[in-house]
C-alpha cells in the first residue's frame, strides 16, 4: 500500500508500506511531490513552484528545498548519490570508495544500485516512472535499487537491467520488493503509432491502448499504460504482485501535487518545469 505522508514544513511524501515492512527503521525512502517547497514560478514562466528537485531553476533555492525534503524523511547525513538520466537501460553500480560527486561528473544511467550504507539513491522524474527496490542477500545484507523509467527506458528494459545489478550484488530475487512512484497515467499518456509498436514488440501490447473507455483521441493516436508496463517487467522478472507497491496518482492530472512536463512544456507551452525525487538509503 501507498501512504501519504504530510510534514510540519508542508513537505508531502508518497511512502510505500511494504518497503517500511520490509526494511523496519533501516530503510529510508519516499517519493516527492510538489508541495511544501520555496521555488517560485520562473521569470519566463517555468513552472518551478513548489519543491523543485531539478536543475533547471535557481540552484540554491534548489539546494534548500533538498534540505527540506531530506529533513522531513530524515536523511540529512545520507550521501546523495545520482546519474545523469538518459532514458536508457545502462545501470550504476556504487562501489563503497566511489567519491561524491556532482550530477554533471555523474555517469550517464537511469538505474542505480547499492549495497552501501547511508547513500540516498535519487532518481529526478516528471512523469516517468520511478521503482524503488530493496532485497537482501544469503547473509541478510541489505542491497539497494531506484531507477528511472520513462518509455524509452521501459523497452529497453530498465528494470530487468537493475534487478540483474541487484542479483549480481547478491540480492535474493525472492527477496526483493519495490514500489512504483506516481507518473503519467495512461488516460494522459498519448503516443504515436511508433511507440505503441515497440511496446508491443517486446511482449506489451496490453499495455497498449488503442481504443479506451474515456473516448478515442481526436487524432486516433494510442495510449500507453507505463505503470502497468513495469509491473509486467518486474513480474516477468519473478518479482510477485504481493512484492509490488504501485502509486496510482497520475502527474498529469495532479496538478496540485506533481510537476508534470507534458502538462506544463508539452500542452501549455511553459520553456520548462520542475521535479519531484524518488529517494531511498539504509542506515548502519
Amino acid at each position: 500500500m501507498i501512504r501519504r505522508d504530510v510534514y510540519d514544513n508542508g513537505v508531502v511524501v508518497y511512502r510505500s508500506t511494504l518497503i517500511e515492512s520490509f526494511g523496519g527503521d533501516a530503510v529510508l525512502h519516499g517519493f516527492s511531490t510538489r508541495l511544501g517547497g520555496l521555488s517560485e514560478v520562473g521569470d519566463a514562466g517555468e513552472d518551478f513552484a513548489g519543491l523543485d528537485l531539478g536543475i533547471e531553476s535557481d540552484s540554491r533555492v534548489v539546494a534548500a528545498n533538498w534540505r527540506r525534503l531530506r529533513k522531513s524523511i530524515e536523511m540529512q547525513r545520507m550521501i546523495r548519490r545520482e546519474v545523469r538520466q538518459v532514458h536508457g537501460s545502462a545501470v550504476k553500480v556504487w562501489q563503497q570508495n566511489d567519491k561524491p560527486m556532482v550530477l554533471r561528473d555523474a555517469p550517464q544511467a537511469d538505474g542505480m544500485v547499492s549495497a552501501n550504507a547511508n547513500e540516498m539513491l535519487a532518481i529526478r522524474t516528471a512523469d516517468c516512472g520511478s521503482v524503488l527496490l530493496v532485497g537482501k542477500t544469503s547473509e541478510k545484507k541489505l542491497i539497494l535499487g531506484a531507477l528511472h523509467a520513462g518509455w524509452r527506458s521501459v523497452v529497453s528494459g530498465i528494470a530487468i537491467h537493475t534487478v540483474d545489478a541487484m542479483i549480481e550484488k547478491g540480492c535474493l530475487l525472492e527477496s526483493i520488493v519495490c514500489a512504483i512512484g506516481p507518473c503519467i497515467g495512461v488516460e494522459a499518456f498519448e503516443v504515436g503509432n511508433e511507440v505503441a509498436e515497440q511496446f508491443e514488440s517486446i511482449g506489451l501490447p496490453d499495455c497498449v491502448v488503442r481504443r479506451d473507455d474515456w473516448g478515442v483521441s481526436s487524432t486516433g493516436r494510442p495510449y500507453i499504460d507505463l505503470s502497468r508496463a513495469i509491473q509486467q517487467q518486474l513480474r516477468r522478472l519473478g518479482v510477485s504482485n504481493d512484492r509490488i507497491d504501485v502509486c496510482d496518482q497520475c502527474t498529469y492530472t495532479n496538478t496540485e501535487e506533481f510537476y508534470s512536463y507534458r502538462r506544463s512544456v508539452g500542452h501549455n507551452n511553459a520553456k520548462a518545469c520542475g521535479r519531484m525525487a524518488a529517494v531511498i538509503s539504509f542506515t548502519d
